[in-house]
């Protein structure tokens, strides 16, 4: 007996020795830390959470570079030969780029520059922009200036978009109060990366020629082109100073009406002077785009809104409301805003989801130990520790980035 006593009690000590050694032991023998502890992993997590963007899919830190040049009147041949291909050249030798690829049609040309993962897309648009710089002498003078557009690889469209319509204002109109008004207060919101208008009509300058008159005055398209260059142009040409003052000066001969445009010289010939009003019909109309946009078959022009990388979706989606909030406010009476598209729905409601089956788990588990142990302070335990280690876990999730 006396024998299996001292087995015994060698065996509580060599537990209570290897306890000893536990880190959970800690724990177990000082209260105060444990609770120390977990009030401070609580609050972290609290944090966190706060911190955390919410997004319906994982952050992918890749992107591309969109490039769109305008070569209007060339064929699809043309526009490849002059302008994408040069522009794929040159855009090659920027570093940190996977692949190049490119679609090219009549009159415009398509280059998308994809970047590697984790590159950097700010310091990459400086390079394109630089490269673009380089080559600008080598594309046709018909060529527009190229566009750059940064495009998020795992946002490939905008989270929000917009409708805007009207029953007595053209789309022209509606384009001109969304850029005035709220394209801007929009654009301020934190988180946006960018305001898109899609289906825009911005105003233009409509010259409709007549190819009858035309060839009745020997007069090419040519000639028209170059004499709406010449008197629609701001230049600057010196200053003028005294004593007190000094003045820049500049020739101004930008032209706004349509009457302005029709009284433009295009030829003169045996004292015979040719205007623009003699082989044109010119009004203010809206540019030609290639996208139609309607919602429940009215006429619209749609805001694209584009959240920043890491941006927290729903803190914008609040902004984003209250916002056109105010700029429904300020519209005049005709026109509607409303949301056609919002992207943090599925978001939410998954949110809401994940609290309800957290919330019954938690109560399943407690109902299960009260059950089978038949002991309310027993279930107490692992009610309370489910949320500090929920918050523990969101914690690492933010130190993790």
């Amino acid at each position: 007996m006396s024998s299996r006593g001292a087995d015994e009690r060698a065996l509580t000590e060599e537990a209570s020795a290897s306890m000893a050694h536990s880190p959970v032991d800690v724990f177990v023998r000082r209260p105060v830390l444990a609770s120390v502890v977990s009030l401070f992993i609580l609050l972290l997590g609290i944090r966190a959470a706060f911190e955390l963007p919410v997004q319906q899919y994982p952050r992918i830190d890749a992107s591309s570079l969109v490039i769109t040049t305008v070569f209007v009147g060339a064929s699809a041949a043309d526009v490849k030969g002059f302008v994408t291909e040069p522009i794929e050249r040159a855009v090659s030798a920027v570093p940190d780029i996977d692949y190049v690829d490119s679609t090219t049609t009549a009159g415009v040309s398509v280059v998308t520059v994809w970047l590697e993962y984790d590159a950097d897309p700010a310091e990459a648009l400086s390079q394109v922009s630089a490269q673009l710089d380089a080559i600008s002498s080598d594309l046709p003078e018909e060529t527009e200036p190229p566009a750059i557009e940064v495009r998020r690889a795992d946002r490939p469209q905008a989270t929000f978009y917009v409708a805007v319509t009207s029953d007595q204002r053209s789309r022209a109109e509606i384009t001109e109060f969304l850029t005035r008004e709220v394209q801007p207060m929009l654009s301020s919101l934190p988180g946006v990366q960018r305001i898109g208008l899609e289906g825009a009509r911005p105003p233009a300058m409509r010259v409709w020629l007549d190819p009858i008159q035309l060839a009745g005055f020997n007069i090419g398209a040519g000639e028209i082109a170059a004499a709406l260059a010449r008197n629609n142009l701001v230049a600057p040409i010196g200053s003028a100073e005294n004593a007190d003052i000094e003045t820049d000066l500049r020739a101004d001969t930008v032209l706004q009406r349509p009457e302005d445009f029709e009284r433009i010289v295009v030829k003169r010939d045996n004292g015979a002077t040719v205007r623009l009003s003699d082989v044109a019909r010119v009004e203010l109309g809206a540019e030609e785009v290639d996208l139609d946009v309607r919602l429940d078959t009215k006429e619209a022009v749609y805001l694209s809104v584009w959240p920043a990388v890491g941006a927290n979706e729903l803190d914008l989606a609040t902004a984003l409301y209250d916002a056109l909030e105010r700029a429904r406010a300020a519209a005049p009476p005709d026109i509607d805003i409303e949301t056609a598209y919002d992207g943090t729905l599925y978001t939410k409601d998954a949110l809401a989801e994940i609290v309800k089956t957290l919330v019954e788990t938690i109560l399943i588990v407690g109902a299960v130990v009260v059950l089978f142990l038949g002991s309310l302070r027993t279930a107490l335990v692992p009610l309370v520790a489910i949320p500090p280690r929920l918050l523990g876990a969101v914690a690492a999730m933010s130190a993790m980035g």
